[in-house]
């Protein structure tokens, strides 16, 4: 970057972008409708079941814990963002409320798949409790897109143990702590939905054009006019879109679907390719 590019982006920062924007491309030369590299390790970060997540500027690890009560109509996974000062208390609290809301929908995966399992397959009168730890490394750039596969791909990892009853069935006395065994062969979660996370921009240009902007980083999404976030389930599944400001364009909705569709299907092909 040249000294008056610098200077540029300092003083006049929308004219900054948009001298690159409107030729298709971001400073660094990525294209404007593709994705920063997406990397993921499972397993590494401890609990039954754990990923680390990178894309573009941000890298987040999530860590799951398991726990067995008896089966109830409570909440059954909870989620929270572990302390860090790079984020505010309000983005914290927005994140983990939408982990929390997705979770409860059954997104990731249903009430019926947490059920513990004796070692003939059975269903036991029992259900495993999560808690979904999320942690941030850094956060330049579309933070919620990597905390949703740091999810999946958890979820993917997770082994819980088979369990021993000591209990008949047919017996309504409690079942008491100690009639509960853990058996040393363990399974995978049945049924973790995959889901994928897109971050757009639109940057307004000073004639009134729309640009959409796949997965900007933090000072670029800053220039923009409006930020939607989609996750979607399958090709043309949405599962959330949330957004601020406002579109002139109706078809750039469509735009997005079709967009995080494909990066679903890459994403679901990545975690079902035999390791």
């Amino acid at each position: 970057m040249t000294a008056s590019t610098a200077l540029l982006k300092i003083v006049d920062p929308k004219n900054y972008y948009e001298s690159y924007l409107s030729a298709g491309v971001y400073p660094e030369g990525r294209s404007l409708r593709s994705f920063p590299r997406l990397s993921f390790k499972q397993g590494e970060c401890g609990g039954v079941g754990s990923s680390l997540v990178s894309s573009g500027g941000v890298t987040v690890s999530c860590s799951i814990e398991a726990s067995v009560s008896l089966c109830n109509d409570l909440r059954l996974i909870t989620a929270s963002v572990a302390p860090t000062t790079q984020l505010s208390e309000k983005e914290s609290n927005e994140i983990t409320s939408c982990l929390i809301r997705l979770l409860d929908q059954g997104s990731f995966v249903s009430k019926e798949a947490l059920r513990c399992k004796n070692v003939d397959g059975e269903d036991l009168p029992l259900t495993w409790n999560l808690e979904v730890v999320i942690k941030i490394m850094s956060a330049d750039g579309c933070l919620m897109d990597a905390i949703i596969c740091s999810v999946v791909t958890a979820l993917r990892n997770v082994k819980l143990p088979l369990i021993r009853l000591n209990h008949l069935l047919e017996d309504e006395s409690s079942i008491e702590k100690n009639q509960i065994l853990i058996e040393r062969q363990s399974v995978s979660l049945n049924d973790v939905h995959v889901l994928m996370c897109c971050t757009f921009g639109l940057f307004l240009t000073k004639a009134g054009e729309e640009i959409v902007l796949c997965a900007p980083n933090s000072d670029e999404l800053n220039n923009c006019a409006a930020k939607y976030v989609m996750i979607v389930s399958g090709e043309e599944e949405i599962v959330l879109l949330t957004g601020n400001g406002s579109s002139k364009v109706f078809d750039n909705l469509r735009i997005f679907n079709s967009i995080c569709s494909k990066r679903w299907k890459l994403f679901k092909d990545a975690l079902d390719k035999p390791s």
